[in-house]
């Protein structure tokens, strides 16, 4: 929590043999309007393959909403810079994207779920900026579903959980 207003400053590292990242993130909540957040992040990454070598600089920014209490949709900017090196060619991308999601909750809990269900669809459009005619879309569908037992003494929950997309 930073300046008493439940602000959220994240960083994470991540150190593999083959790939390596900084990353970090600052969360407004309540920004401008009750139930609605702001996210800024950034991210450095370096991955080392047999097949290639890559360096990746990403920035952004994503505005969340809660529309009621189950519903919320988000909509962001974001930015990621790659240099692409394979066979002693190298390649450089500037990727843009605007991602608008939304989701609908029916868990009875985010926490412990023991009954009910999630849906999201994610819908991101990307624009090449060095390579004008590069243009793609990116559609995720995910799905989550719990059921608990409780007549068994111990109340096992069965979770279900499926993802599929499509560029």
């Amino acid at each position: 929590s930073l300046f008493t207003k439940a602000q959220k400053l994240e960083v994470k590292t991540r150190l593999y043999q083959n790939n390596q990242s900084i990353s970090g993130a600052l969360t407004l909540p309540n920004y401008r309007r009750k139930n609605q957040k702001v996210t800024l992040f950034t991210e450095i990454e370096k991955e080392q393959t047999d097949a290639f070598d890559s360096t990746t600089a990403s920035v952004g920014t994503d505005i969340e909403r809660f529309f009621t209490k189950r519903t919320k949709g988000r909509i962001g900017l974001h930015a990621d810079f790659t240099r692409l090196e394979e066979n002693e060619e190298t390649d450089d991308l500037a990727l843009l994207s605007v991602p608008i999601a939304l989701e609908y909750d029916r868990r009875d809990s985010a926490l412990d779920p023991r009954k009910g269900w999630a849906g999201a669809i994610t819908v991101e459009p990307y624009w090449d900026a060095y390579e004008t005619d590069t243009q793609f879309l990116r559609t995720i569908f995910a799905f989550s579903a719990y059921t608990s037992f409780e007549e068994i003494t111990w109340r096992p929950t069965l979770a279900l959980r499926t993802s599929f997309g499509a560029i």
